[in-house]
């Protein structure tokens, strides 16, 4: 399921992703799996502006943005999409959905 994430650029935050088997079951990720939480400026880049890896959760995973993830990023759309990876193999989870960096107001550099 795609949805859109906001932000506000230089801030902490944190996001839920639930992610379901093919029954609609909350999927507990094994021993030798980890989601992987990553955005680039465009969905088809191979650099990834941040990726962050979640190993805790049981079907809901919690991902934090710290400050410094996003205080040097221009202000604007990027993408971002979640995986989970079990050794070498990637799977994904949510397709490339758009992740929004807002400005924020007691800074100065983003114009909107």
């Amino acid at each position: 399921m795609q949805t859109d994430v906001e932000i506000i650029r230089g801030t902490t935050n944190t996001f839920e992703i639930t992610v379901t088997d093919d029954l609609g079951e909350l999927y507990k990720l094994s021993a030798q799996e980890k989601l992987l939480f990553g955005v680039k400026k465009n969905h088809t880049d191979s650099d990834y502006i941040i990726v962050k890896s979640v190993k805790v959760g049981d079907g809901v995973y919690s991902v934090t943005l710290h400050p410094k993830d996003t205080e040097k990023c221009e202000c604007g759309k990027y993408f971002y999409d979640v995986s989970i990876q079990a050794n070498d193999e990637l799977f994904n989870v949510i397709e490339a959905s758009s992740f929004f960096i807002k400005k924020n107001v007691t800074s100065w550099g983003c114009v909107d």
